[in-house]
Order: structure tokens, then sequence, then C-alpha cells
């Protein structure tokens, strides 16, 4: 799975190329490098949920200084794999909560 980490809206440049998007659902988008093919990128379809931008902690500059602090949607992971730390866990029922946290954190006030 990627681990995505939330950028603060308009915040998120590029210092070569742009990726290269492909739509995954009606909903969002994924961005990927043009020349090797990696993920790098999720966003909205929708411009007024920017909020949810997130890039991949790999493809960070420096990736070791993301820091998870939640596991989500651990009610969907596959059977075999166990957590091995003491974080939070959610569920998708409990997405609509998480996402308000996130706005709050981000400081997103809305389009």
């Amino acid at each position: 799975a990627d681990i995505g980490v939330l950028i603060k809206s308009g915040t998120l440049t590029y210092t070569d190329n742009e990726p290269t998007y492909y739509s995954a659902s009606d909903s969002g988008q994924r961005g990927f490098c043009s020349n090797c093919g990696s993920r790098l990128v999720w966003r909205s379809q929708d411009p007024a949920e920017d909020w949810a931008t997130n890039v991949t902690v790999c493809s960070l500059d420096h990736p070791e200084h993301a820091r998870p602090y939640i596991h989500m949607f651990v009610d969907e992971q596959v059977p075999w794999y166990e957590v091995q730390d003491e974080l939070p866990r959610t569920t998708s029922e409990e997405a609509d909560s998480i996402e308000q946290q996130w706005k709050e954190v981000i400081g997103w006030r809305g389009s």
C-alpha cells in the first residue's frame, strides 16, 4: 500500500516535470512520474476537495521526516497484515470524522 502525506492546498510544487495523471475513479486522479512510472501524488477530481491532495512518502527527498500517526481503513486491510505499533486505528465507517480532523490540521477553509 502507498503511504500518503497530506499537502496543504496550493503548496505543492514540482521542481521538474508535472506528473502524468490517470483518472483512477470518478473522485480522484493519480499522478505518476513520466520517466519511471512511480506513483507520486493523488488529487481529487473536484477542486473543492483539494484538501485531500497527498504525495507518496517514498517520493519525498527526506521520507524519514514523515511520521505516521494513524492507521486508516483497518477493516479493509488484508487479513495477514498485522500492525505492530500502538498508533490509533480507524475503520472506513469513521472516515468522515477523520476527514474533518485532517481539514483542521491543514487549516483547510474550503473553496
